[in-house]
């Protein structure tokens, strides 16, 4: 985002969603982030839940995700979904190669690097895009140094490694909900539902 090679208000610009005859063509990097793309509600009961499928039963996690129809319009309901989350994942990944030692590159030179994090790394699928839905592995000192970089406004050691006002937006909250983008906000208790409308 601080590049310019994406934007959270454009359509995700994914192959597979190409086709303005497609429901998911609409869908924005932003709601991809929010969680309230449409793609459905995705940890559910029972032995294997798409999340499930799609981390371990996928070599492509983002193909997996693309197919997934609708559960609502996008921009109307909110539904954990790691599903939506995988497609930011692939998307960060065509920015910076389309492979996965691009994508390994450009987290540890722009994010872990600039930061000191010096003992994480985040796994990829078999096809190469970053799980970026949950598989980044860190020391708790490199977590606290990823959480001190949001409190810094995205600036750390005198450098802007995230977009001006990216923090801010991180944490303003989505419809009716405790959640910004990728980060919980919590100015709400808990509720039990599965889905805010």
């Amino acid at each position: 985002m601080r590049q310019g090679r994406l934007r959270p208000d454009q359509p995700a610009p994914l192959a597979a969603w190409a086709s303005p005859a497609d429901p998911h063509h609409a869908i924005t990097v932003d709601q991809l982030l929010r969680m309230d793309s449409g793609l459905p509600f995705d940890e559910t009961d029972g032995p294997v839940d798409p999340a499930t499928h799609m981390w371990f039963r996928e070599a492509d996690s983002a193909a997996y995700a693309a197919r997934i129809p609708l559960a609502h319009p996008p921009g109307t309901a909110w539904g954990y979904s790691n599903l939506g989350f995988a497609l930011p994942s692939k998307l960060v990944g065509d920015a910076t190669g389309g492979t996965a030692v691009g994508a390994g590159d450009f987290a540890r030179r722009e994010l872990f690097a600039p930061l000191g994090m010096n003992h994480s790394v985040i796994e990829t699928d078999a096809a190469g895009t970053l799980l970026g839905s949950g598989f980044m592995h860190a020391s708790a000192r490199d977590f606290a140094r990823f959480g001190q970089l949001y409190l810094d406004d995205g600036v750390a050691g005198g450098r802007r490694i995230l977009p001006g006002g990216w923090a801010a937006y991180s944490r303003s909250r989505t419809l009716d909900t405790g959640y910004g983008t990728g980060f919980w906000t919590n100015p709400r208790p808990w509720v039990s539902a599965r889905t805010y409308r």
